[in-house]
């Protein structure tokens, strides 16, 4: 997590109002090879960092988001706490990712299906832009 404020830290280096990074993560998910998108957005005077992610899902043949927030400068902010993340088809509720380390090499987390019956946990490596 710390990582994550450092992220932070870069992203309102200029002191905008809000600033994005895109960070795109590698790893097995359902048994599957995939492509985890994250978006970080810093607003708030860098206090809070809201995440919008995506990932493309064979079995339902489309993107699925997830979505998340941080309050850094919240009275009880634990920076090493997991991100707790919904993750939605359309308007439906499908389940829940907690993701530690975003920003970092390595990010690790697990989904948890909406009845807890399920659960899938995630070691992701981050993918490293190609230089053109």
């Amino acid at each position: 997590m710390k990582t994550l404020f450092f992220l932070a830290l870069l992203l309102i280096g200029s002191n905008a109002f809000s600033q994005a990074d895109t960070l795109k993560y590698k790893g097995i998910f359902n048994s599957i090879p995939t492509v985890f998108k994250f978006v970080v957005t810093v607003t708030n005077k860098g206090c809070l960092l809201s995440f919008e992610g995506s990932y493309f899902s064979k079995k339902h043949k489309k993107d699925i988001v997830f979505s998340g927030k941080f309050d850094s400068c919240a009275k009880n902010a634990d920076p090493d706490a997991p991100i707790l993340m919904d993750e939605m088809n359309g308007d439906v509720l499908i389940g829940k990712f907690l993701f530690n380390n975003i920003g970092a090499e390595k990010c690790n987390g697990e989904w948890v299906s909406v009845d807890e019956k399920k659960h899938s946990y995630l070691n992701l490596t981050l993918m490293k832009e190609k230089k053109k």
